[in-house]
């Protein structure tokens, strides 16, 4: 089995298609996909089985501090 241990999600139109595409072609099984948690269900609902997700979380920062400056 091989697993790419460094994926970042793209915004891009069709990201997900082209990523599970380009890893058909070059024989990688899964990848470690790193992004915001709402990225993170969208790519897991696209390709269950070959998705492991990396929440994207900034360090030194709690979920409500984050919050509270998105206000």
């Amino acid at each position: 089995m091989i697993i790419d241990s460094h994926v970042h999600y793209s915004p891009s139109e069709d990201f997900l298609r082209r990523l599970f595409t380009e890893c058909d072609r070059l024989k990688i099984d899964k990848v470690c996909l790193i992004g915001k948690r709402d990225e993170l269900v969208s790519a897991i609902s696209f390709a269950p089985d070959r998705v492991i997700p990396l929440e994207h979380i900034r360090l030194g920062f709690t979920y409500i501090t984050m919050w509270l400056q998105a206000l």
